[in-house]
């Protein structure tokens, strides 16, 4: 192959030059760093501002979820059915017609309050007319707040209920077939006795109660020189995990201890935890508020400690009823309280034998035990107990009733109670006899402060 030589023009390419910038000062140098400086503080607070932007939307997503929900949830135990709340004022519902639905306080004794100078049920408007004349009259009221071991409830009668109503007999009333200690105070002519226990009420739903009673008395110009409190077994019992300050907070009242979340979340807890209808604290809170209450409507405050027996065993609410224990235990399988009521049983058990065996110091010890373990049956709880002697009787100045020592004395003491927490006969005997002289020193103190003030 031949090459041809190039005859064109030659042409020179130059290589291209680095243009470098133009000598700077010391001054222009330190303007370019602060540029660079406010630029990338610029860039900070864009970012933080961002971050801040995201959290602002987060938690108002958070507080409108947390709202709607506790909305939903309000709605959703707004509108649940009559007695819900409370499984086991529910069933003596359907067997007899002792309550009726109370939109405050969830149910109420249908006719009234139980007759302490009459057979049955004493209607409202009788009873404060009853009161005032009394009054009048000379007499100091005693007014008696409390749940079932006040109203005197007797549990046998329930079981005789559902024998009843299978062979289609009308049901027996489970009040009144023991003198209570309203009724034995009544032998005093210088007192007017009236119980207004209502059965299934713990201290939340007493202090409405009472609220609501001190303002008829008040409007018809009665003023109770007396008022006694007994709650604290239904406090301790166990509902499910849902604490009554859940049940009857109001529909749409936002306060904190009352949120519905809170109670839903707790019933998810079964597995984990057990928590009581009252817990200790707030069943501290609601005794104070009662004693205030009665203190600023003039009446002198008697603290009564429930009484509950040693040897009666777990879960049962009556001889004959064990069939009943039985299916609870099963249903309650694989969660904390039941677990717990299975140690109950276990402490009863060795409780008993060591009883039988006159080791009687073993035996109370092992029966107190089951007592503390078992959450179905309403019976006081020792940290009940604690808040009720040490937070409200010593910090608040007000006499307190008690005849454990009396039953502490007996392992065996069933011959003073009708069932597993209710007083009969002669355990309210014992209840009336110290709250004769605690209420004779509660009237003379009051009499010597009013002597006092017209000097």
């Amino acid at each position: 192959m031949v090459t041809l030589p190039y005859t064109g023009p030659v042409v020179l390419v130059q290589p291209a030059q680095t243009r470098l910038p133009p000598p700077t000062t010391i001054g222009d140098h330190r303007e370019s760093v602060s540029d660079r400086n406010r630029n990338i503080a610029a860039d900070d607070t864009r970012a933080w501002g961002g971050i801040a932007d995201r959290l602002v939307r987060v938690v108002f997503g958070l507080v409108l979820g947390l709202l709607i929900s506790e909305f939903v949830a309000r709605a959703l135990v707004q509108f649940a059915a009559p007695y819900s709340y409370n499984p086991i004022i529910r069933k003596q519902s359907e067997q007899a017609p002792f309550f009726v639905v109370d939109p405050d306080l969830g149910h109420r004794l249908r006719d009234g309050f139980v007759g302490v100078y009459q057979k049955g049920f004493v209607p409202w408007q009788q009873l404060v007319s009853e009161a005032a004349t009394a009054q009048k009259a000379g007499r100091a009221v005693v007014l008696n707040v409390g749940d079932s071991s006040t109203s005197g409830w007797n549990s046998n009668v329930i079981k005789s209920n559902r024998e009843r109503a299978a062979r289609g007999l009308p049901p027996l009333s489970p009040f009144q077939t023991y003198p209570t200690y309203s009724d034995q105070l009544k032998t005093d002519p210088k007192l007017y006795s009236i119980n207004a226990g209502v059965p299934g009420y713990g201290a939340t739903q007493g202090a409405l109660f009472l609220q609501r009673i001190l303002s008829d008395f008040h409007a018809a110009g009665v003023r109770p020189d007396i008022v006694t409190l007994y709650f604290g077994n239904n406090d301790s019992a166990w509902n499910g995990n849902v604490e009554d300050k859940y049940q009857f907070a109001g529909f749409l009242s936002l306060q904190l201890n009352g949120f519905q979340v809170r109670r839903f979340i707790n019933q998810m807890l079964n597995g984990s935890r057990i928590i009581p209808r009252t817990l200790p604290f707030d069943y501290g809170s609601r005794m104070k508020e009662m004693v205030d209450g009665a203190r600023r409507a003039g009446a002198a405050v008697v603290l009564i400690e429930p009484a509950i027996p040693y040897a009666w065993p777990p879960a049962l609410r009556a001889d004959g009823l064990e069939e009943e224990v039985h299916l609870q235990r099963s249903a309650l399988r694989g969660t904390r309280v039941g677990q717990s009521l299975d140690d109950a049983m276990v402490f009863f058990d060795r409780g008993m034998q060591a009883l039988k065996r006159g080791q009687l110091s073993e035996a109370r010890g092992l029966l107190d035990q089951a007592r503390e373990s078992d959450y179905i049956l309403p019976r006081i709880k020792h940290a009940h107990q604690h808040v009720l002697t040490d937070d409200v009787m010593r910090a608040l100045g007000v006499p307190l009733v008690s005849v454990s020592t009396e039953l502490s004395q007996r392992v065996d003491d069933r011959d003073f109670f009708i069932d597993y927490c209710h007083p009969n006969e002669f355990g309210s005997k014992l209840i009336a006899e110290r709250l004769r002289n605690v209420i004779s020193a509660a009237l003379r103190a009051k009499n010597a402060a009013v002597d006092s003030k017209e000097r």
